[in-house]
Order: C-alpha cells, then sequence, then structure tokens
C-alpha cells in the first residue's frame, strides 16, 4: 500500500496532470514549471496532508514505531 502511494503520488498523478495542462492549454505552457509545480503539489502538499490524516486518526502508529 505505501509503494502504491509513493509510486502515485511521485510519478503517475503529477506526469498526468503535467501532461492533462499541456493538452488543455494547446501545447504552449512551459513543460518544467508545469513538473515543478505538479510535482510540488502531489508530493509535499498531499503527501503531508496524508500523513498528517493518518497521524491524526492513528497516533499509536508512530509512538510505537519510533519510540524504541
Amino acid at each position: 500500500m505505501y509503494l502504491a502511494a509513493i509510486v502515485l503520488l511521485m510519478l503517475v498523478l503529477p506526469a498526468g496532470c503535467v501532461i492533462g495542462q499541456i493538452v488543455w492549454s494547446g501545447g504552449a505552457a512551459d513543460v518544467m514549471l508545469l513538473v515543478g509545480k505538479w510535482f510540488a503539489f502531489w508530493m509535499v502538499g498531499v503527501r503531508l496532508f496524508m500523513a498528517g490524516v493518518r497521524q491524526v486518526a492513528q497516533p499509536q502508529f508512530t509512538a510505537e514505531r519510533f519510540s524504541r
């Protein structure tokens, strides 16, 4: 599950958004700007949000794993 989430958030979803925005804009967009924008959104924004939700929902996961 963790590996699938990482692959989706690092590769699949950002690439899909970059391709979608290039198609939507008719190819007039700066590709590197789009890669940076969507990578930051998915990897930083969404991944950290998901980690925060998991921490709130299951605080014992982190406490047990890193308290040794």
